[in-house]
């Protein structure tokens, strides 16, 4: 089974389109005004055999596109070929069975199934085994139902939804996915009724494929990990395309990069680092998203604020969305080695932004021998002021306070201990 990377997907209860007061295991409501099948002609093809005629099916008039279909023979299986025929609407009763299929090896949609229901009963099947697009449909399915998509092997097996709901109406209620590309449009996917434990299934690291969990199953086509997330209510409202890191050994930061394809509530990222191991990870930056996009997007972040020694720097994006919901990325990690330097002092990062705070650090501690400290920080027109230091872990909160409020450009940094001295040039972006 494959999945587009990003589905949005909510959990509710579609109570409109169940009868009133009634619940899980009980019937489904019908919905429109279906046409019934009264022939006992089993194969339907909208072009060859006359599957539309109007001494097949109830009412007046030959069954036109936007009409709903109800089978309800007693344990009949029926199959449907069409090309590029649409329904408003499927309903299987009394063990009917359904299979829709497409009467030639087209690339385009068998059916496509708007603005209505489909209704499977209790002790039917439907089959959906061709390129199929729903959209604006809500999916009831009574306990000992099923809906199966993709039940035969090969190609062309899309199945697009767009403001789909699915409402399982008991634990024998199933859903079967294939080998099907299920691709989630917009407007998004809708569960519930879903009895299986995630425990089970998303925190198992070898989950059984094919396997089952609840009243959904799935072969060994899926992907995992997407699968969790239909099932378990998770929302990522992203399409992430990359994640990178690049470092710049001249700067000592690291620039990370990633691009999404569409976005769907999406609010902001937050970048999290770890580093030497991933038990403790830090937020180190932010990044607003765009909300909603159907274009490719771009996004940086410039991590400036990287340790002086040596070791492996991980990273991960938190995407968090519009209701506080998140999830995670996959981690990246970049090698950084520990500063070379013959100097004393280490200020960090440098260049920095404005309005942001560095840190001096002491790097050779032989170096210093508790000396009252003196630093001066000059602007490039000569303006200088001093301070008096008792500590080295106080440097850093002078400076940062001293260049708060100042205009990019270069300042000089010159730390006085004892007979020593060494000036640092500082960059503000």
């Amino acid at each position: 089974m494959k999945y587009r990377i990003v589905i949005f997907l909510l959990i509710y209860n579609c109570a409109q389109f169940l009868n009133p007061g009634v619940a899980n295991g009980q019937q489904c409501a019908e919905c429109g005004s279906p046409r019934e099948y009264i022939s006992g002609t089993t194969t339907l093809d909208d072009k060859r055999n006359g599957g539309l005629n109007n001494n097949r099916w109830s009412g007046s008039g030959d069954f036109s596109a936007g009409q709903i279909a109800k089978f309800s023979g007693n344990n009949v299986g029926y199959t449907w070929a069409a090309s590029d025929f649409n329904l408003g609407g499927v309903i299987l009763e009394n063990g009917a069975d359904l299979t829709l299929n497409r009467d030639n090896q087209g690339d385009n949609p068998s059916f496509t199934i708007t603005n209505g229901c489909i209704v499977v009963g209790a002790g039917s099947i439907l089959n959906l085994i061709y390129i199929t697009k729903l959209e604006n449909i809500t999916i009831c399915v009574e306990d000992g139902g099923q809906v199966k998509f993709d039940s035969r092997s090969g190609a062309r097996n899309d199945f697009t939804l767009d403001q789909v709901v699915i409402n399982l109406q008991g634990p024998n209620a199933n859903i079967d996915f294939g080998e099907a590309e299920i691709i989630i449009e917009e407007r998004g996917l809708e569960i519930t009724g879903w009895t299986g434990n995630e425990s089970d299934l998303c925190e198992n690291s070898n989950p059984p494929i094919p396997g089952r969990a609840g009243n959904i199953s799935w072969t060994d086509k899926i992907q995992h990990e997407e699968l969790c997330k239909i099932l378990n209510g998770r929302i990522l409202p992203i399409e992430l395309l990359y994640f990178s890191a690049t470092k710049s050994t001249d700067f000592r930061t690291n620039l990370l990069k990633w691009e999404t394809s569409k976005e769907w509530g999406n609010s902001h990222f937050e970048i999290e680092r770890a580093i030497n191991n991933l038990e403790e990870w830090k937020t180190v930056g932010r990044v607003e998203g765009n909300g909603y996009s159907n274009e490719p997007i771009k996004y940086n972040f410039l991590d400036s604020g990287l340790p002086i020694t040596a070791g492996n720097i991980f990273y991960r994006l938190k995407q968090v969305d519009y209701t506080g919901n998140y999830s995670y990325s996959k981690t990246i990690a970049i090698q950084l080695k520990a500063t070379n330097s013959k100097n004393t002092w280490l200020s960090y990062p440098n260049p920095s932004t404005m309005r942001s705070g560095i840190s001096v650090d002491l790097l050779d501690v032989s170096q210093y021998q508790d000396e009252l400290i003196t630093i001066s920080l000059s602007n490039m027109m000569g303006q200088r002021q001093s301070f008096l230091i008792n500590s080295p872990g106080d440097i850093s909160q002078i400076v940062s306070e001293w260049l708060l409020f100042k205009n990019s450009g270069i300042y000089i940094l010159e730390i006085r201990w004892g007979e020593n001295s060494q000036q640092i040039k500082l960059l503000r972006n």
